[in-house]
C-alpha cells in the first residue's frame, strides 16, 4: 500500500550536487536554424548515424519553416532540404510507423498564419538518404496541435493520438495503424479539445498505453469547458474515462513522468486555471486510478512548454518550464530540481533565456553523458525577438548507461504472445524508475514487428521513455505462423540505453485468433 506524501518547494541546499551555471549557450546554431515561434523543435536521429538531429517547424522572422537540420558534429548543423511543407501554429513528432527502424515525420499546422481555419496534418515516410515522401494518410488537419505515438491495440505498430483545433472546432482522435501506410480513424469517444494536449502513458503498468488529456472543449450546450482527465485503456479498443480529481486547465501542457521513482507514472499539468493565475500541478500516482496533488507552489505558464529530464545526473527527473506567467505578464524559463524524488526547488544557478510561444526538448546531442537543451520562442511580448537556442550541458558528472533486463520469457496462446522480463538496473537512476524498450522481429536482431528505434551501434534514435514505458510485460496479437526473435533494453532518466538482453525466440503455430 502506498503512503500519501506531501511535498513542498524547498531552498536549494542539502546533500546533493551543486555546481555553477551548468549550461553554455552555443552560438553556432543560431547561424543555421532561424528563430522560431508558434512551432516546435525536437530531437531525433533521422539518419541513424548515432547523434541527434533537429526537426524544426514554425514561424520565423522571414516566413515559415519545416526542416531537419542534420547533426554533423562539433555543434555543426546542416539543413537537409527535406521538402516538408512549411507551417505555423504547428507541432512535429517522430515515429517509425512502418517498423523499418528509421524515423518518419508527422507535421500539423497551417500553411498561412493569416488563415488559421484551414490546417493540415501530414505524414512523411523516411525513404533513407535524407529523402522523405508524403503519404495520403487522411488525418484531420489541426492547428495548435499535439501528436503522440504508441501501440494502443497490441499489434506491434505505433498508432497516432492527434489533438488540436480546426478554427472554432476541437479535435482529439486516435488513428489505428493498419500497416502499409493505412490509418483508420477509430470511433473511440473523447472530448474534442481546442487548446490543450493529449499524451500516451501506461500509468497502471498493464502493458498498454492510456491517455492523459487537458484543455478546453465545447459541451453539448455549445459552452466552453476546461477538462483534465485520463482515458484508461482496457483493451479491445475500449477506453474508460477516469476522473481522478485533476485540476481542470486549458492553454496547457501535460506530461507523464515517474518523479518519485516508485515504479508508476505521475502527472504534471501546466496552464491556465479557472482563476486569474497560471499554475503547475504535480499529481502523485497512488495506484487504483487514484492521484494525489502534492503540495507545491509554482506559478505556471501559458504559451509555453514543460519537459522532464535528469539534467544534473543525480538519477531523478527534474523539469523545465517556460512561457508567460500571470503575475505581471512576465516571461520565464526556469528549471526545477528534484531533490530526493519529490522535493522541487528552482535552480537559481541556471540562467536561461526567458521565452514564450515556445518549445523545449532535452537530449544528449553531443554524446558526452549529460542532457543538453534545445528551445525555441520569442524573448519579448512586443517586437520580433524570435530565437532558437541550444544550451550545452557542462556538468562534470557523466551518466553511466543502465544494465539490461533479465529473465526474459514468452507465453504463446494461438496467435498471441505474452512477453515478460525482470527489471534492469542503473548506477544513477533507481531501478523502479527505468523504462523499457522492446524489439520484435521475424529474423534475428530485427524489429520489423515492433521497432525499438535503436541503431546498430546501440544508440537510441529518440530521447525519451521506452516504447513499453515502465511495464514489465506486453502482449502482441495477430501474429502469423512462424518463429519470432525478441529482446528488451533499459532506458534511464538521462535517456541513455542499455545493451539489449540476450535475444529470445518463440514460435507461433496457429493463425487462428480467439
Amino acid at each position: 500500500m502506498k503512503k500519501y506524501l506531501l511535498f513542498f518547494i524547498v531552498p536549494l541546499f542539502g546533500a546533493f550536487h551543486v555546481f555553477s551555471q551548468p549550461f553554455h549557450e552555443s552560438g553556432i546554431i543560431q547561424k543555421v536554424i532561424p528563430g522560431i515561434v508558434d512551432g516546435a523543435a525536437i530531437w531525433g536521429d533521422y539518419d541513424g548515424d548515432g547523434d541527434f538531429d533537429i526537426l524544426a517547424t514554425g514561424e520565423t522572422g522571414s516566413g515559415l519553416v519545416s526542416e531537419i537540420f542534420r547533426n554533423d558534429g562539433n555543434d555543426n548543423f546542416t539543413p537537409i532540404n527535406a521538402g516538408f511543407i512549411a507551417l505555423s501554429k504547428s507541432f512535429a513528432s517522430f515515429a517509425d510507423f512502418d517498423n523499418d527502424n528509421d524515423l518518419d515525420v508527422l507535421l500539423c499546422g497551417v500553411e498561412d498564419a493569416n488563415f488559421p481555419d484551414d490546417p493540415v496534418t501530414l505524414l512523411y515516410e523516411n525513404m533513407g538518404n535524407g529523402l522523405f515522401s508524403v503519404l495520403p494518410a487522411g488525418f484531420d488537419g489541426v492547428a495548435n496541435g499535439f501528436s503522440d505515438w504508441a501501440d494502443y491495440d497490441g499489434d506491434g505498430d505505433p498508432d497516432l493520438l492527434l489533438s488540436g483545433n480546426q478554427g472554432l472546432f476541437g479535435r482529439c482522435r486516435i488513428y489505428c495503424n493498419e500497416g502499409q501506410g493505412v490509418f483508420l480513424e477509430t470511433e473511440i469517444f473523447m472530448e474534442q479539445i481546442l487548446t490543450g494536449e493529449a499524451s500516451w502513458g501506461d500509468y497502471d503498468n498493464d502493458g498498454d498505453p492510456d491517455i492523459l488529456m487537458c484543455g478546453n472543449y465545447k459541451n453539448q450546450q455549445g459552452q466552453i469547458e476546461k477538462i483534465s482527465v485520463i482515458y484508461r485503456n482496457d483493451g479491445a479498443a475500449q477506453f474508460t474515462r477516469i476522473d481522478p480529481g485533476l485540476d481542470d486547465i486549458d492553454n496547457c501542457n501535460v506530461t507523464w513522468a515517474d518523479y518519485d521513482a516508485d515504479g508508476d507514472l505521475d502527472i504534471l499539468i501546466n496552464g491556465s486555471t479557472y482563476g486569474p493565475t497560471h499554475m503547475v500541478y504535480i499529481f502523485q500516482n497512488l495506484g487504483a486510478d487514484t492521484f494525489f496533488t502534492i503540495g507545491i507552489e509554482i506559478f505556471g505558464t501559458v504559451d509555453g512548454s514543460i519537459s522532464w529530464g535528469d539534467y544534473d545526473n543525480d538519477g531523478d527527473l527534474d523539469f523545465l518550464i517556460n512561457g508567460k506567467i500571470s503575475i505581471g505578464d512576465e516571461i520565464i524559463t526556469e528549471v526545477y530540481k528534484n531533490i530526493n524524488f519529490g522535493l522541487f526547488t528552482k535552480d537559481d544557478q541556471i540562467n536561461l533565456l526567458p521565452l514564450y510561444r515556445s518549445s523545449s526538448a532535452w537530449a544528449d546531442y553531443d554524446r558526452d553523458g549529460d542532457l543538453d537543451l534545445l528551445m525555441t520562442g520569442n524573448k519579448e511580448f512586443d517586437g520580433d525577438k524570435k530565437l532558437t537556442v541550444l544550451y550545452k550541458n557542462m556538468n562534470p558528472l557523466v551518466n553511466a548507461a543502465p544494465q539490461p533486463p533479465s529473465t526474459l520469457s514468452s507465453t504463446v496462446d494461438q496467435n498471441t504472445v505474452l512477453l515478460q522480463w525482470d527489471r534492469g538496473s542503473d548506477i544513477e537512476t533507481p531501478q523502479l524508475n527505468l523504462t523499457y524498450n522492446i524489439r520484435l522481429g521475424s529474423s534475428p536482431g530485427t524489429g520489423d514487428i515492433i521497432s525499438p528505434l535503436t541503431a546498430e551501434n546501440n544508440v537510441r534514435q529518440l530521447a525519451g521513455m521506452g516504447n513499453k514505458f515502465q511495464s514489465l510485460y506486453t502482449a502482441v496479437s495477430d501474429l502469423s505462423a512462424g518463429t519470432y526473435y525478441w529482446s528488451v533494453q533499459s532506458i534511464d532518466n538521462n535517456f541513455d540505453v542499455s545493451p539489449f538482453a540476450p535475444e529470445q525466440t518463440f514460435t507461433i503455430t496457429s493463425q487462428t485468433g480467439y
